[in-house]
């Protein structure tokens, strides 16, 4: 999957949507185009990894999506 940050905060996902990884709630598949999520925060940085995504926003407060397995999305 990816996940696309815009210079103004705003985040775009697109790709296989492993255990809600996309951020787009429950929409279940490949997207072959890039989704707005839909965030009440503005985003300064994602970190992503295997089926889970972190966002840090411009006030400091982390935020997440995906599989938590192992505790990645607490």
């Amino acid at each position: 999957h990816l996940v696309i940050v815009t210079d103004i905060g705003d985040c775009y996902s697109c790709g296989w949507d492993n255990n809600g990884c996309l951020g787009l709630g429950d929409r279940k598949g490949k997207l072959y185009s890039p989704v707005k999520i839909p965030m009440t925060h503005k985003i300064s940085f994602v970190a992503s990894g295997h089926a889970f995504n972190l966002f840090l926003s411009f006030s400091g407060q982390v935020l997440s999506c995906g599989e938590n397995g192992e505790g990645q999305c607490c």
